[in-house]
């Protein structure tokens, strides 16, 4: 049986390529070069072709203490068209999962979306974010790093950063633009383009970074030249870490999700 929103989606591409925004103002549908929108049968593996895991201990020099697994008891589809991603305490050994796109999509310039709800808690980071497709070859920070979403469980704010090399000089410099969050379902989307790059919640716009607030040749991101190969979507919760408290208080509820309705980009 379909969805209500495979239904609705599958009737509304069969009649037109037109929707209704927000503002009540009549958009083209977008051909998505990236769309997952996690509708497998409950308790199944997100698709194999579209993610990848990180696996192994905490570190990744944030100090996050959870080990990454790709146990099902961490990142599963939830039979109503959701990802589920889940931090889990095991007698105060951490673990959770980290889903990429590495190696099997990434994309230059354009728009990157997800519809996500938050569980904000004290000592946990969960983050909707992008990185460079040359990690492999340049590591970080050259690869450069755009956080679309990230709460460190002090309030409900989320954070979203642009973070660029400096000069080959193994830093980064970051820009970093807030916006006040509640516990609702809500799209969030980033828009890349050569003049810079622009942060939206359900539509409307809370932050932009311009390219000139950089050298030139450490703005990475394109979509001309220097560039970084094009960028590849994360998921994750981290537990602890440097912006988080760490490790959880005893009233950090476990199992702590962060749930993912769809994932899409477009050129």
């Amino acid at each position: 049986m379909l969805s209500r929103r495979q239904f609705l989606t599958g009737a509304a591409l069969a009649a037109a390529t037109t929707v209704i925004n927000i503002t009540g103002d009549v958009e083209k549908v977008p051909e998505y070069t990236f769309n997952d929108d996690f509708d497998g049968s409950a308790g199944s593996a997100p698709d194999p072709t579209k993610w990848m895991y990180e696996l192994g201990g905490g570190g990744h020099a944030i100090n996050d203490l959870q080990t990454y697994t790709n146990s099902r008891a961490n990142s599963y589809i939830d039979g109503n068209s959701n990802l589920v991603i889940a931090a889990t305490n095991t007698g105060g050994s951490y673990q959770s999962a980290q889903l990429r796109t590495q190696g099997l999509f990434s994309q230059l310039g354009g728009h990157f979306e997800a519809r996500i709800q938050l569980n904000v808690q004290l000592g946990l980071w969960p983050a909707f974010w992008l990185m460079g497709e040359d990690l492999g070859t340049v590591n970080w920070p050259l690869c450069g790093e755009i956080d679309i979403l990230e709460n460190f469980g002090y309030t409900n704010n989320v954070a979203s950063t642009v973070h660029v090399p400096v000069a080959q000089s193994g830093q980064s410099l970051q820009q970093v633009c807030t916006v006040a969050n509640d516990g609702a379902w809500h799209v969030w989307r980033m828009d890349v383009e050569q003049e810079g790059i622009t942060f939206f919640r359900d539509g409307y716009e809370y932050g932009h970074v311009p390219a000139s607030f950089c050298p030139p040749a450490d703005w990475v991101f394109g979509p001309g030249e220097p560039n970084n190969g094009g960028m590849f979507f994360l998921l994750n919760i981290a537990v602890g870490g440097n912006m988080a408290q760490s490790p959880p208080p005893a009233s950090t509820n476990f199992p702590a999700t962060m749930l993912v309705d769809y994932v899409r980009a477009w050129a």
